[in-house]
């Protein structure tokens, strides 16, 4: 199976004209400098937790492209959502207007979804772990399936980390609402700074 990072480096192109639609820059334009830091960003996806990720993704945007920013997160410690990564206090400054397109591009690349065929290993790898419904082999795969096309809504890294960590926090296979919610509160502090960056450049 391919790893994470081959999902993200081999979406760099499919996502250009999004990108460029967005932010009036291509990434197929891209310099050998921002292509450097995709492949850093890349390799950090096989290796990190989310909380890395977003780590990286912070010191890329202030080292490398000038940005200043501060990421304040907090957990939830009661365990009742246990991948909530709530972001208590967020502050984006960009010395430019093409810097915040750079940022831009960075922070979709992040966001790109896994390949269908990892997704489906993992979830796979997730039902022989928890208790999931007695469904027949046709039937499971109908479930798998639909799970991989809504996990398409979500960053490869951290769908592979939800998944992974689900076992640890329940013995039973998540519906889908339950899913999503977990995946959502592990997206927030990544899609909190898109959402600041987007509103940065069209200010």
């Amino acid at each position: 199976m391919q790893p994470v990072s081959t999902a993200l480096t081999g979406a760099i192109e499919a996502i250009s004209q999004t990108v460029e639609n967005q932010t009036g820059t291509a990434i197929s334009g891209a310099t050998s400098e921002e292509l450097r830091m995709y492949g850093e960003l890349a390799a950090l996806a096989d290796l990190s937790t989310p909380d890395e990720v977003d780590s990286a993704l912070v010191g890329l945007l202030t080292s490398q492209l000038g940005l200043s920013v501060a990421l304040d997160m907090r957990r939830d410690w009661t365990g009742q959502r246990p991948f909530l990564r709530k972001v208590a206090d967020l502050s984006i400054r960009s010395p430019s207007r093409e810097a915040t397109k750079q940022a831009l591009k960075l922070l979709s690349i992040a966001e790109q979804p896994a390949l269908d065929e990892e997704v489906m290993g993992w979830l796979a790898i997730l039902r022989t772990l928890v208790r999931a419904p007695n469904n027949s082999e046709f039937e499971a795969e109908l479930v798998l399936r639909a799970y991989c096309d809504k996990l398409r809504e979500f960053p490869a890294d951290i769908v592979r980390h939800v998944l992974a960590a689900w076992p640890d926090q329940s013995e039973w296979w998540p519906t889908w609402i339950d899913l999503k919610q977990a995946l959502s509160d592990a997206s927030t502090p990544r899609r909190t700074m898109i959402f600041h960056a987007s509103k940065l450049l069209h200010t």
